[in-house]
């Protein structure tokens, strides 16, 4: 019994020492609201199917992953896997980042949850190598608003910009890290083609200034509304000790990678008014004109026309609904054909939405369409107006052709006059060249063998036409992925020719990171958007670690060609192009 005792105990611990350690491992567990702290998840192996921690109370920024691999004192090869994330707290509170999961010869293995407490902000410690320290004495991440007490539908438009003394040594933007999702206001996005860097005076000292984001806001509800901050890393570039030698302290320069966020707002949306407000109000704002139009007015039965019910101006277009008309029951009427010409910008939107009703009579007499009414709120006095189309009368008279056909509604009289005054005749033939029909065989004539001959030589040249039209196209999309490949390569290479010269460097980068997904997703240049891209690598087995970086890769290729970047972000922006590259060789099917 003692025996098997021991045995039992000297089993289940070989069992637990020879399971692989999987942890979280945090820099800090109480930090203030305007601090930053790193997680590392560690596994002692090399697993399958990671799933990180739930970060949603977090602004996070994966900074890497490695593998590390060496060999014991028994010579067993031994390997580390580490996944590296950069946090920020969005707000105060005690928070538990839940447990990571991960995949090792079919068994699941997970960290333990880590309670985090965040606390007011703090004073970050005087250190100009601190990365926090150099980020809040010479930046300022901005949220700008145009309006602060707007009406419900009422344009908003939001600038997200950064500001930067010239001291403060940003080596680069590695792009978005959390972008706002704009609950309670319908929203559009205005994307930044060309990131154009400014120099500005604020706060009486020299600045530099990069437009990051730009969106237009409606809200859609009454009360006090928050606009979320929107949230970029950057790589600061600080100095650190690599050894002490008695009086000689040697540094070297090392970039680090910090997330920071622009300031949040909020704003306090009115609702309507109530005094003066219409039954009818549907919630239009702006200044607009109603209009509602008939192509004709007096048609004949059976003959159609058009009618138009227009609202054109600036204001919440793209939210109308447009009034419907009443129509008589005896005239036929389909179902309006919806056309609108919108221009959205930054400061609001502007154009015209038409409803368009095709109109059949059935039968003659008058018909009367009513008036319609549109009423919105006026921003300029704060009032509503309502504008009244005019009624329309719908004319429609006999049509002769139509009476004719209908012989039972014709009286005998209307048909005598009707009929010529007078007939004149004309001399007709009296021979006639006319064959008996028995005599002309058709099926032995030169016609039949033309018309039964002609589909059998048109099947064969159809086929080789069809297939020579289909091995073009096939060559046509091959060269051209072979094409776009090739433009992968060679701006590739001309990316490293200029790895001294930023913007040309991160040009040519670009283009080819485009020429490859071209090339590789079998796309045109006009489907190049983040979704689209993003949908098709996952669809065609991208993981989802590579697909994040190659669109990081992206973003930060945009906005590195105008912010300050040193040849070493150079240098490892494009060892991480040739390595997802690589990477995507591999995983998409």
């Amino acid at each position: 019994m003692k025996y098997s005792f021991v045995c039992v105990f000297l089993l289940v611990s070989c069992v637990v020492i020879s399971q692989p350690s999987f942890k979280a491992v945090p820099s800090k567990t109480k930090l203030g609201l305007n601090q930053s702290f790193k997680l590392s998840i560690i596994f002692e192996g090399e697993g399958d199917n990671y799933i990180p921690p739930n970060f949603q109370d977090f602004i996070t920024s994966a900074t890497g992953r490695s593998i590390k691999r060496e060999r014991n004192s028994n010579g067993k090869n031994i390997s580390q896997l580490s996944y590296n994330y950069s946090l920020k707290p969005k707000k105060i509170g005690s928070f538990i980042i839940g447990p990571a999961k991960i995949e090792l010869n079919g068994v699941i293995y997970q960290t333990e949850p880590i309670n985090i407490t965040v606390t007011k902000a703090v004073k970050i410690p005087e250190d100009p190598n601190n990365p926090d320290y150099i980020i809040s004495q010479g930046v300022d991440f901005v949220t700008e608003v145009s309006k602060f007490s707007p009406y419900i539908n009422e344009p908003v438009s939001v600038v997200y910009k950064l500001f930067w003394k010239p001291s403060v040594p940003i080596v680069s933007f590695s792009g978005f890290v959390d972008v706002p999702e704009f609950k309670g206001f319908w929203s559009k996005d205005f994307p930044i083609k060309k990131i154009e860097k400014e120099t500005v005076t604020r706060k009486g000292e020299t600045y530099f200034c990069v437009v990051l984001k730009r969106s237009l806001l409606l809200p859609q509800k009454s009360g006090s509304l928050k606009i979320e901050p929107l949230s970029i890393s950057v790589d600061v570039q600080v100095e650190k000790p690599i050894s002490f030698n008695n009086m000689m302290r040697m540094m070297t320069q090392e970039t680090e990678r910090k997330t920071i966020s622009s300031n949040s707002r909020k704003i306090n949306v009115k609702p309507f008014p109530l005094k003066g407000k219409p039954a009818g109000f549907s919630g239009a704002i702006g200044k607009f004109d109603f209009n509602v139009d008939a192509s004709k007015k007096f048609l004949m039965a059976g003959e159609a026309l058009n009618l138009t019910v227009e609202i054109a101006g600036s204001g919440n277009l793209n939210l109308l609904d447009l009034p419907v008309p009443v129509f008589p029951p005896s005239l036929e009427v389909y179902d309006p054909e919806f056309t609108e010409d919108i221009s959205t910008s930054i400061s609001g939107i502007k154009g015209r939405v038409i409803n368009n009703y095709t109109i059949v009579p059935g039968e003659e007499g008058r018909f009367p369409v009513p008036s319609l009414k549109f009423t919105y709120f006026d921003i300029e006095s704060k009032t509503y107006k309502t504008i009244s189309s005019e009624r329309i009368i719908v004319a429609v008279g006999e049509n002769p052709t139509l009476s004719i056909s209908g012989s039972n509604k014709t009286s005998e009289s209307e048909l005598k006059n009707r009929a010529p005054k007078s007939v004149s005749f004309q001399s007709f033939a009296t021979k006639t060249n006319l064959k008996p029909f028995s005599s002309y065989s058709f099926y032995h004539s030169s016609l039949f063998w033309w018309l039964f001959l002609t589909p059998l030589l048109f099947v064969p040249l159809l086929i080789i036409y069809t297939k020579i039209q289909k091995n073009s196209r096939l060559n046509t999309v091959t060269n051209r992925l072979r094409k776009n490949k090739k433009l992968a390569r060679r701006y590739l290479s001309e990316a490293q020719k200029n790895i001294k010269i930023k913007a040309t460097f991160y040009v040519a980068l670009e283009k080819a990171l485009n020429n490859y997904l071209k090339a590789r997703l079998k796309i045109e240049t006009s489907e190049i958007s983040k979704a689209h891209i993003q949908k098709l690598m996952r669809k065609r087995g991208a993981l989802e670690e590579t697909v994040s970086s190659f669109m990081e890769l992206l973003e930060a290729c945009e906005i590195a060609r105008y912010a300050p970047t040193f040849e070493e972000s150079m240098n490892r922006d494009y060892e991480k192009a040739t390595l997802l590259i690589s990477k995507l060789e591999k995983e998409l099917t």
